[in-house]
């Protein structure tokens, strides 16, 4: 009963980001429109296309049975911008990410709003199935390619899922389903940061993640993907790790932790925990990219990180010192 009545009172609002995607575009919002459980809106950010997307848009807006709320933007606003702008306008009390290029199946929005209706669940996200760039299915889901175990995320306190998700990116951006209050509090997304990653790093700091393990999605990839997905269990990692990138990714990491740094500074609500955990993971970049020079010197660096401990809360840990070890 408390379902139901659940299922009567919530809307749900989908927010979708366009791109020069018209190849694409038509199948997901074909796939929208075969909900079991159908939105409430479609609000939607077009970041100025050039090759018909619009038009497509506008011409299902006409025939949809929910209201679909267009903003195009002369001028590309860049993802993050984009998706924080779409949020704003949604009206629901769920909202629901969606990629432009992906195809929903018919259960995604209602096991989503059933995934959401325990009060303590902030976002909920779903493995997805793999299809290529024509449609056809590849092989394996999402979860199982990436390598991710998400057994203990559902009953880790909230400082063990905030820690997990700064290390790995776990969810995929059109599987996830927020708050609105919980969206609109981590607004605005942060400019070097994917939305998903961003959303998803905030939301564990306002209740629980929920994975759901069935796949509601097909995850479409055709080479352009922001994020792919590449096979990343331990073995595909650890090879990875050797590849040489690895001070490029070091950059990239701290480049991120800086500003999520200064975002919690000025953001109201962020537990002092969450502070801490950012500061420590920071601690570690910074010491990791100080490890340089040759033999002693190395050696004595990748010690002395690891004496700090900080290797311990690296999703590679000894791998890391020892990449770090090597160079």
């Amino acid at each position: 009963m408390d379902v139901y009545l659940f299922r009567m009172s919530v809307r749900i609002s989908v927010a979708l980001c366009t791109r020069n995607c018209a190849p694409y575009l038509g199948a997901q919002l074909d796939s929208i429109l075969a909900q079991q459980r159908l939105p409430d809106e479609l609000v939607v950010g077009d970041e100025a296309s050039s090759d018909g997307s619009h038009e497509i848009l506008r011409r299902f807006a006409q025939g949809a049975p929910f209201p679909v709320i267009i903003l195009r933007n002369p001028e590309p606003l860049g993802v993050a911008a984009n998706f924080s702008q779409v949020i704003r306008r949604c009206t629901g009390d769920l909202i629901a990410l969606c990629d432009h290029d992906d195809v929903w199946h018919q259960d995604r929005l209602a096991e989503a709003e059933q995934a959401m209706a325990d009060p303590g669940v902030s976002l909920a996200f779903s493995n997805a199935s793999l299809i290529n760039a024509e449609g056809r299915p590849l092989p394996g889901l999402l979860w199982e390619t990436l390598g991710l175990d998400l057994t203990r995320l559902e009953t880790s306190t909230a400082p063990e899922a905030f820690s997990a998700l700064l290390a790995r990116r776990v969810a995929t951006g059109g599987t996830m389903t927020l708050r609105a209050d919980t969206a609109r509090w981590a607004l605005p997304i942060a400019e070097g940061w994917y939305q998903d990653e961003w959303l998803a790093q905030l939301a564990a700091l306002r209740g629980r993640l929920k994975p759901i393990r069935q796949p509601l999605m097909q995850y479409r990839q055709h080479g352009n993907n922001a994020v792919g997905a590449q096979r990343d269990g331990f073995l595909s990692r650890a090879v990875r790790s050797f590849d040489g990138r690895h001070r490029e990714r070091l950059r990239r990491q701290l480049t991120q932790l800086e500003i999520l740094r200064a975002d919690f500074a000025a953001r109201e609500g962020v537990p002092a925990w969450a502070a801490d955990i950012v500061e420590r993971r920071l601690a570690h970049v910074v010491g990791r990219l100080e490890v340089r020079g040759g033999g002693a010197q190395r050696l004595r660096a990748v010690v002395r990180e690891l004496r700090s401990g900080r290797y311990a809360d690296d999703p590679m840990g000894r791998w890391s010192a020892l990449q770090d070890l090597l160079g």
